[in-house]
């Protein structure tokens, strides 16, 4: 009989059970839904977060919100939390919460719009945080004392939700403590106050529902930036995406840009020769928080030290003087790369003396062999692998350099051993020698940048301009103690600096660095951290030792080369 096949009972008796389960499991409603109000999801977990009772704050919540609350099991039959005000209450197990938040939030997102934002404690955060971002949650505003520091985590977060937007913020996580700290104006911070009082409560939530409001104004003026961009030519999309055939409209990539730049998930420059973070530090743009870039066209492109000049290459230049003094140290940590570098150099027309550094003596003879028939003078030193390509510069060639020469170019050969991506390592290299010597073949930049630089005698550092503003990271407190012995007053939250540390400069930007005196003991051992070292701090304030001595900055840039 058919009723008794083996198969189709199975599947009788599993869609029985799993109708009784969900019916156990099903939400608890109590209050009607209100459409004039806004809605709060609560997920609350004690054992996570003991010095946060819920009870001080549900009163004032339920007559201002509707609320969707999670309670742990035991909490089902507790007097501790008065539910009858909320509209939905649902309960899970010791090991349910994720599973249940993620089945039901994109119900509430379509039932419940706008929820205003989200109050979880921290062990649920970052999950939830992850999820909300995945399914184009808008806004992230964090509240507490704590935030995502190496050894810390979130006291409060509260997430501010809109309708579906573009944005999916996949890196997000990943991103998140950078974000922290290079965009602290992105994030508003409070905290909840010790005393239980009721009217120090009431203002403290109601402080937490004027950074929704003001979240709301910004989401607003988000979109009115969006299509102010999509309708200018300022905006580069192959350089802010790399690739040089988009694949989307242009409104779709500049509201990409805004939200991306402005949560912290990318900090790709909307374009090369400006730097949104740098501008925004000094200019005040609301409370709407208008994007530094869209203020910046709208008034009429002022200058700063946020905007600077950008080179590209002709086929043809002027060769520089040949009686300019010129010297170009490389670093050949690793010699088998060197030769790929003369070959770039050989395609230009001027010869800068050679300064190359290596680790060994037969390197030394292997590099011997490569520049034995170059066209100009070649120093080639041995030294101690301490400092990376900065040591030998500064401690073992810096003297000579900034005492005999007039512009100096630092380069190296970079392997990035740390990185998995090897396509990406060999794709930055290929970006930073051809933006700073050449193809080999038609393209010759060390012959453009040197000209402009006889020609431009403001100008005292070229680098290759880099999309990512990726700012001070965790180097800021080494910066701090860098800029004391360089003398450099204050430092500013927001810097464009040579990523990768390749770059020509006029003997007066290093003298600062040389005149430190330092000793191969002065910089760390290997292996060295990814971060945090005096090494990254150096590399971070070339640019502010330029504008120390009152020259300018400029950025080259390939539009058919990027990192």
């Amino acid at each position: 009989m058919g009723f008794l096949n083996k198969g189709k009972l199975n599947t009788f008796f599993w869609k029985t059970f799993s109708f009784f389960v969900a019916k156990a499991k099903r939400h608890v409603g109590y209050a009607p839904f209100n459409k004039r109000l806004p809605s709060v999801a609560i997920i609350y977990d004690p054992s996570h977060d003991p010095n946060f009772h819920l009870s001080d704050y549900l009163g004032y919540l339920t007559d201002n919100f509707n609320i969707i609350l999670f309670l742990p099991e035991s909490y089902r039959s507790s007097p501790e939390i008065n539910i009858e005000k909320c509209w939905r209450v649902y309960y899970f197990g010791p090991h349910e919460l994720q599973n249940r938040i993620k089945f039901y939030f994109s119900r509430f997102l379509l039932s419940a719009h706008p929820i205003r934002f989200v109050l979880i404690n921290a062990n649920v955060g970052r999950f939830l945080m992850h999820y909300l971002w995945q399914k184009h949650i808008a806004s992230l505003l964090l509240i507490g004392e704590n935030y995502p520091l190496e050894g810390k985590t979130l006291n409060r977060v509260i997430a501010y939700a809109t309708r579906v937007i573009y944005d999916r913020y996949e890196t997000f996580m990943k991103t998140l403590t950078n974000a922290l700290w290079a965009f602290p104006d992105s994030v508003d911070y409070l905290v909840p106050p010790d005393s239980k009082n009721a009217e120090e409560l009431q203002n403290y939530i109601s402080r937490i529902t004027d950074i929704g409001y003001k979240a709301q104004k910004q989401l607003i003026q988000e979109n009115k930036d969006a299509e102010f961009l999509s309708n200018s030519s300022e905006f580069d999309i192959p350089y802010w995406t790399g690739k040089n055939k988009p694949r989307f409209n242009r409104f779709r990539y500049a509201r990409h840009y805004v939200r991306n730049y402005k949560s912290g998930a990318s900090a790709a420059r909307p374009r090369a020769g400006f730097h949104p973070g740098i501008y925004a530090e000094n200019h005040d743009r609301g409370e709407e928080r208008v994007d530094p870039f869209v203020h910046y066209l709208k008034s009429d492109k002022p200058d700063g030290k946020w905007n600077w000049n950008v080179l590209t290459s002709p086929d043809i230049v002027s060769s520089p003087d040949i009686g300019l003094k010129i010297a170009l140290h490389i670093h050949a940590y690793y010699p088998h790369m060197l030769e790929a570098i003369l070959e770039k150099l050989r395609a230009n027309k001027i010869r800068p003396d050679l300064f190359i550094s290596v680790k060994s003596e037969s390197d030394k003879l292997s590099v011997q062999l490569l520049v034995d028939k170059y066209e100009g003078k070649t120093v080639i030193e041995v030294v101690p692998n301490r400092g990376r390509d900065i040591g030998p510069l500064f401690t073992e060639f810096g003297k000579e350099l900034v005492q005999h020469y007039e512009i100096i170019g630092h380069i190296h050969t970079k392997q990035s051993l740390h990185k998995t991506d090897r396509k990406m390592v060999a794709s930055w290299n290929t970006f930073l020698m051809t933006n700073l010597l050449g193809d080999g073949k038609t393209i010759k930049m060390a012959d453009v940048i040197l000209h402009y630089m006889q020609t431009h005698e403001k100008t005292a550092l070229i680098f290759p301009d880099d999309k990512y503003a990726v700012g001070w990271a965790g180097n800021y407190q080494a910066g701090l103690e860098l800029a004391k012995r360089l003398k450099i007053e204050t430092l500013p939250k927001y810097i464009v600096f040579p990523t990768g540390t390749m770059f020509w400069a006029k003997a007066d930007v290093l003298k600062p660095f040389v005149n430190l005196d330092l000793q191969w003991n002065d910089y760390p051992q290997e292996p060295l951290a990814l971060d945090g070292t005096f090494l990254h701090a150096i590399e971070r304030m070339f640019t502010l030792t330029c504008y120390q001595k009152g020259y300018d900055i400029v950025t080259t840039y390939l539009p058919h080369i990027s990192r």
